[in-house]
């Protein structure tokens, strides 16, 4: 083997080794075990750790490398959006209720933006997907090991949620999104032309898998994320196959949908039941309404970043409004927790990016129609249906804003290079 090829084998697997870890998976799980106390503010300090090791290194290979150095502030000139937007959470912390926190989450957040910028820069789409692939892929295999033969760390145990499947994850959420991705990438690649489809089949049983241990997390919010990108995994299919049933047949998807949303609305507590969870939602019906009024004492600033649930004289008026035996820390929606850290103007920033990415991803899955080009679009679906009842807006899942960053670069760069093209 070539010296080239073995340290791009080497970092590959530090590629793949970082998503695992910054996807949530082992570190926690091991660390809540271990009889360690978690908090969810602060987060998991060894996998901060670790985490913190890896954008290190990334960091000294930019400033080692004048190439990729001035590739990295190239790609920062052409992205200036996302680059203000990130500079303004920055200052936001200079207003943070808890500053100490706000500073660590920070540096956690430019590290996270960093590999993400490395990612995109060493690795095309193509490349992209098939690391990212692999990183669920051995997500799920290790976490039907971790169930079936360490059922003491597999599988939740827990007063409440007795016999969950959580796999290597330390909650079974994170186990649901996890997979609900995994079966994505696996949709995206099973897309492939028929002459590209030499893994076929390990795509296939990596979808089995992943889609198994979504219904075995029984996490609903994952579960209705997948369905939504499936639905349009179907009209991209149909799209492609044959463009002119396509718009009768996604009109016919979406009246489906629309039915389905009317029986779930109208059965509401017998559905929820169904998933162990109650009328409010497991609290986000009760907590919504407080945290707007929380937003409405600092509309346009917010609180800083990370600087409204780590001061009890901020969450306390919420708890006061909420069921007691339930404690938030975050507003289980992307949008409002984004407006309690960085205000109106945070929002409206971030809301500009997304409208950016959503077309572009859109326009680009249209034009190309190929398995990278779908890839895009379904992780700003997914991206937004999770964020309807959780917050990863530029927050503590490193992995999801990396994935964020890169393909944000990656439409960018397309679209800018296709104008250069056309002049």
């Amino acid at each position: 083997m070539r010296k080239g090829d073995l340290f791009r084998s080497f970092e590959n697997i530090f590629v793949v080794l970082c998503f695992l870890i910054a996807s949530g998976g082992l570190l926690p799980l091991l660390y809540i075990k271990s009889g360690a106390p978690l908090d969810s503010l602060v987060g998991n300090p060894l996998s901060g750790a670790v985490l913190a090791v890896f954008y290190f290194i990334v960091l000294m290979l930019f400033l080692a490398n004048k190439s990729l150095f001035s590739k990295a502030v190239c790609v920062v000139q052409r992205n200036k959006l996302l680059f203000i937007f990130l500079f303004y959470l920055m200052v936001s912390i200079s207003w943070s209720g808890s500053l100490m926190l706000s500073i660590v989450r920070g540096l956690a957040l430019i590290g996270a933006t960093i590999f993400g910028i490395y990612f995109f820069i060493r690795y095309d789409r193509s490349q992209q997907l098939k690391l990212l692939f692999w990183t669920f892929g051995i997500a799920a295999f290790l976490s039907l090991l971790f169930a079936i033969f360490m059922s003491t760390y597999g599988i939740d145990f827990n007063l409440g949620s007795e016999g969950v499947w959580q796999g290597i994850f330390a909650f079974k959420n994170t186990l649901g999104i996890s997979m609900c991705l995994g079966a994505i990438l696996s949709l995206v690649g099973m897309l492939k032309k028929r002459e590209e489809r030499k893994s076929f089949f390990i795509e296939f049983i990596v979808f089995v898998m992943c889609f198994f241990l979504l219904m075995a997390s029984t996490a609903v919010g994952p579960l209705f994320c997948f369905v939504g990108v499936f639905v349009l995994f179907l009209g991209f299919l149909i799209y492609r196959t044959n463009k002119s049933i396509s718009l009768p047949l996604f009109i016919f998807f979406i009246s489906i949908i629309i039915i389905a949303i009317i029986l779930i609305i109208s059965n509401l507590s017998s559905f929820l039941a169904f998933f162990g969870k109650g009328d409010s939602l497991t609290g986000r019906l009760e907590i919504w309404p407080a945290v707007i009024d929380s937003i409405k004492e600092r509309p346009f600033f917010g609180y800083g970043y990370y600087g409204f649930w780590s001061d009890p004289n901020n969450a306390y008026p919420i708890y006061s409004k909420i069921n007691p035996d339930f404690q938030p820390t975050h507003a289980h929606n992307g949008a409002l927790e984004l407006v309690l850290d960085s205000g109106i103007i945070g929002l409206f920033l971030f809301l500009i990016i997304f409208y950016y990415n959503v077309k572009r991803a859109t326009i680009f899955a249209m034009r190309k129609q190929t398995a990278e080009s779908f890839w895009p679009m379904a992780y700003f679906a997914f991206f937004f249906l999770f964020n309807v009842s959780a917050a990863m807006i530029a927050k503590n899942h490193g992995f999801f804003w990396i994935c964020f960053v890169t393909l944000t670069l990656d439409l960018s760069e397309f679209f800018k290079s296709n104008k250069l093209q056309r002049q």
